[in-house]
């Protein structure tokens, strides 16, 4: 069966609402990887992020329904929001104080003569207000980029590829030019690592694996050159050129998580772009990788000698040793969390007094631990439906097979899996950056992504979960 790629392209043009989604990503890629460090301009995101969900809702009534796949993704946020406003509405005291972990909270407003007023559930409202306002821009993202066609993926997925090239660049000019304070939009991290656009190296780590996965995802849908037919294989396109970049933005940063994650990536890269007629040469690629890989990281300035001196910083003080008053503090407030926002206060609480310094923790660096404790059992219970979620999702890509392309479900996978390893020892989705890049991937898993052109009554043969859109067969 022959296909006319140009005019399948040409038949399907995105939606403005799919270019104003592009914007705000790209906007917030260069803005957003300051946390806590940039109130302002996480504030200028949430408010593009509500400005998306009212569009968005309008839309909904006015002749362009959200499609299928955001019934759940809805029903779970709809929960999770139901859940901030509980922790959020104001308690009879004897009620609150017999919560969990109120005890030190309870005796202090006894000494302040104010043992007898109300409290919320939240031992810090504004920081649970601020925990809810997070939420707008990657919410706004997902539903957006859920009216996106093939055409609209790809746009999200270039301006992805923009905003990390970009950050690239300017960290290996941070590592070139000897790390000058100037370079660094948050000001030089403690460690001499680079951080791009980031204020934390591990999150420009992890969006430098994100754009690997994508740059398999935009050479899988490029369109054959004129008169040139497909070759078998792993076909040259100039995206390629972007991985040496991408791969030392990652190994500049110096993160141990990004590192690791950076070979899954590429392998997923390789998969996603080979097509079915490709994987032949998959493993012989992904097995040089992995030395590829450890050798560069070898080569870079300090090299092995490095990545053992940051071990032991980290085990004399840092993640691992906390860990056992991370898990008291879960304990502590189990099972109905001390507020979404909260986890500061309530670790300085539990804090070791021997491990303490100048600098304090401000994430549990583990995203799991850090919402059971904020969130307790009900939270526990959402991730629990996310997850089945996800799963039954996953179940019915592989035994329907009724995607044309499975290239924009894998890279969305993979993208997420990727995050939340990540998150199991840091916290890269608290940045408005890898929250938005997130959103994005969750739509590319959900889109049902037909060919542009065909929508979902494509014949069988036009149908499969192969990724195989040769130009003939």
């Amino acid at each position: 069966m022959h296909v006319n790629y140009q005019s399948e392209l040409a038949a399907v043009r995105a939606d403005w609402l799919v270019w104003a989604a592009a914007g705000l990503l790209l906007v917030a890629i260069l803005i957003g990887g300051g946390g806590a460090e940039a109130p302002f301009l996480n504030g200028l995101l949430e408010a593009g992020g509500a400005l998306l969900l009212s569009i968005t809702a309008a839309r909904h009534y006015t002749g362009r329904p959200l499609p299928p796949a955001a019934l759940v993704p809805l029903a779970l946020l709809l929960l999770l929001l139901l859940l901030i406003l509980a922790q959020l509405v104001p308690l009879p005291p004897d009620q609150w104080s017999s919560l969990p972990g109120r005890e030190a909270a309870a005796s202090i407003y006894a000494l302040m003569d104010d043992k007898a007023a109300s409290h919320p559930l939240s031992l810090d409202p504004e920081a649970t207000r601020r925990f809810a306002a997070s939420l707008l821009l990657p919410a706004g993202l997902f539903f957006a980029a859920l009216h996106a066609n093939r055409n609209g993926l790809i746009i999200l997925a270039r301006a992805i590829v923009v905003g990390a090239s970009l950050s690239a660049v300017l960290g290996v000019a941070q590592f070139v030019f000897g790390l000058p304070a100037g370079l660094f939009p948050y000001g030089p991290p403690g460690a001499a690592v680079t951080t791009g656009l980031f204020a934390n190296p591990n999150h420009q780590a992890q969006l430098m694996v994100a754009a690997v996965v994508l740059c398999g995802v935009l050479i899988h849908f490029s369109p054959p050159r004129p008169r040139r037919p497909r070759r078998k294989g792993l076909p040259f396109h100039p995206v390629w050129l972007l991985l040496p970049l991408f791969m030392a933005g990652a190994i500049t940063t110096q993160s141990r998580a990004g590192l690791i994650l950076l070979v899954p990536a590429l392998i997923a890269a390789i998969l996603i772009a080979a097509h079915r007629r490709g994987l032949a040469r998959v493993f012989g690629l992904s097995v040089i990788a992995v030395p590829l890989l450890a050798m560069m990281v070898a080569l870079l300035p300090g090299g092995l000698a490095r990545g053992a001196e940051i071990q032991m910083e980290l085990s004399a003080g840092g993640r691992i040793t906390n860990f056992p008053d991370i898990l008291f503090t879960l304990r502590q407030f189990w099972p109905w969390g001390s507020g979404f926002g909260t986890f500061v206060p309530v670790f300085k609480a539990n804090e070791n007094l021997d491990l303490m310094g100048d600098a304090y923790v401000n994430h549990a660096h583990n995203d799991l631990l850090e919402l059971l404790i904020e969130g307790g059992l009900p939270m526990a219970v959402l991730l629990a439906a996310a997850l089945l979620a996800m799963a039954v999702r996953l179940w019915r890509l592989v035994a329907a097979r009724h995607l044309a392309e499975p290239a924009t479900a894998l890279a969305g996978l993979t993208i997420m899996f990727l995050a939340v390893v990540h998150s199991m020892v840091d916290y890269p989705l608290r940045m408005q950056a890898m929250a938005a890049v997130f959103a994005i991937a969750l739509a590319f898993y959900l889109s049902p992504s037909p060919r542009p052109g065909h929508g979902h009554g494509a014949s069988p043969r036009q149908r499969g979960f192969d990724g195989d859109h040769g130009a003939t067969r």
